[in-house]
């Protein structure tokens, strides 16, 4: 016994331990001993190794996101990829960034005017190279422009145009303020798809290289905060044509008509040299400025506005101005620049007239059956014999017998310098601002072209195959 010992424990011990791999398979309850050297065996009890209630699975939530987080990486890195190849074949000079830009006039209902069908950020990702380069050297930037939404200028189905104010680098010398200029902001009120947007840039691209006093030229194009284009003109303060020779308090003279006719027919004159078309001249796409000096233009709202005037055929795509198609146009859908002459004299007899819509007792219909029985316009009461005389030379079947718009010009300003001031007679020559004017007399000018028989039994299936 000399050679035992006691042996004291102490009172509280503490362990650490870490339960082996498989056991909680082996579990919940397992004995616990403790072994010290070979000799001292100790067995404190259990131990409890089953999972608390609720306890997670730290394991089953990290793997599923860390794979979601990888997943949404590779999508962005691809669509930042995707987006810089694109960005690399336009010009830098077309980038657009959206702003929170304010100026504007008007309620905040200003973007429930639009109903766009595609997304209007993407709008200048999805426009051709072209356009975009087109773009680049006429781009204005938005900060520069103020549109007043309340003071509409003219709405149709597609398209709206409010007056507003660009800011430009010009100076005043008066106050140090920069100048601002009168605008027309067109906007489209529908975007349908990319084509149709390219068409309504193209129509005001096409007015940028226009350098006439009698043609409409584009001041710019710009893009809103919401990315839809808008094409910028400028301000027009007496409206269309149409529009001026129509309304009762105007009284222009039988020479204050004929100068219109004569100035938009030196605009005409411009556009022909240039071999430019323009397939829709008319009273309504011709513009006043604050100096009664006469645009050529294609409003790209006449069509809207003046809805009536133009004739949808049945299955078919955009309006035709019918009443002022020439011949050829009618028959072969063929537009030239001798159709345009044809055009011009309508345009003629509509401002001799003070804006009566042209064959107003005939059918849109009927109107190629008319013509080739060799039927035109009657003279207006007021029109002189020489003008009357020009109108139906612009009027000949035969394209290559038309007179060109550099003859006409001679031949106008001949007539503009034989005609005094004239006035109508009555109040604003009231007695010409009836549209439901008729045609009392059928003038036969031109041998027609229609055999009695046809007219009688192929008339109308004739019209059907133009349409």
């Amino acid at each position: 016994t000399s050679l035992c010992m006691n042996l004291t424990l102490p009172i509280s011990m503490y362990f650490h331990a870490v339960p082996r791999e498989d056991a909680f398979e082996r579990g919940p309850l397992l004995n616990v001993t403790i072994e010290l050297g070979t000799n001292i065996f100790y067995a404190p009890g259990v131990v409890d190794v089953r999972k608390p209630h609720g306890s997670i699975d730290i394991a089953s939530i990290i793997v599923p996101v860390l794979v979601g987080i990888i997943v949404i990486l590779i999508i962005i890195m691809f669509l930042v990829w995707r987006n810089r190849g694109k960005k690399d074949n336009q010009p830098d000079s077309v980038a657009y960034t959206a702003n929170q830009s304010n100026n504007y006039h008007g309620n905040s209902t200003r973007n429930n005017e639009r109903f766009p069908l595609i997304s209007s950020t993407s709008i200048s990702d999805q426009l051709s190279p072209q356009i975009l380069q087109e773009m680049s050297t006429v781009l204005i930037s938005r900060s520069k422009l103020v549109v007043d939404r309340d003071n509409i200028i003219g709405k149709g189905h597609f398209g709206t145009v409010y007056h507003g104010e660009y800011i430009t680098t010009q100076i005043s010398k008066l106050n140090g303020n920069p100048i601002n200029r009168k605008v027309a902001i067109k906007t489209l009120s529908r975007i349908e798809d990319t084509k149709a947007v390219e068409k309504f840039l193209q129509e005001g691209l096409m007015m940028s290289d226009f350098d006439h006093e009698n043609v409409l030229t584009l001041i710019g194009i710009s893009m809103d905060d919401d990315g839809s284009p808008m094409v910028v003109l400028p301000y027009m303060m007496h409206g269309d044509l149409l529009q001026f020779i129509r309304k009762p308090t105007n009284n222009p003279t039988v020479k204050d008509l004929i100068g219109f006719g004569l100035q938009a027919c030196k605009g005409m004159n411009y556009l022909a040299s240039h071999r430019f078309v323009h397939r829709d001249l008319a009273a309504r796409n011709c513009m006043l400025d604050e100096t009664y000096v006469v645009k050529v233009a294609d409003f790209g709202l006449a069509r809207d506005i003046y809805e009536k005037e133009y004739y949808k055929p049945h299955e078919r795509g955009g309006g035709m101005p019918i009443k002022w198609m020439a011949l050829e146009s009618l028959q072969q859908q063929t537009f030239t620049i001798k159709t345009d002459v044809w055009s011009f004299g309508i345009l003629l007899w509509e401002l001799l007239t003070r804006g009566v819509t042209p064959y107003p007792d005939v059918d849109a219909f009927d109107i190629l059956h008319y013509i080739l029985d060799g039927r035109r316009l009657r003279q207006p009461q007021y029109c002189p014999d020489a003008l009357y005389e020009l109108m139906l030379s612009c009027w000949h079947p035969s394209p290559d017998t038309r007179p060109d718009f550099k003859t006409l010009v001679r031949d106008m300003e001949k007539i503009y310098g034989e005609i005094y001031g004239v006035h109508y007679p009555g109040k604003a020559g009231e007695m010409w601002l009836d549209v439901n004017y008729i045609n009392v007399q059928d003038v036969h000018i031109y041998p027609s072209q229609v055999r009695t028989s046809e007219s009688r039994s192929t008339g109308g299936s004739m019209v059907h195959e133009v349409f």
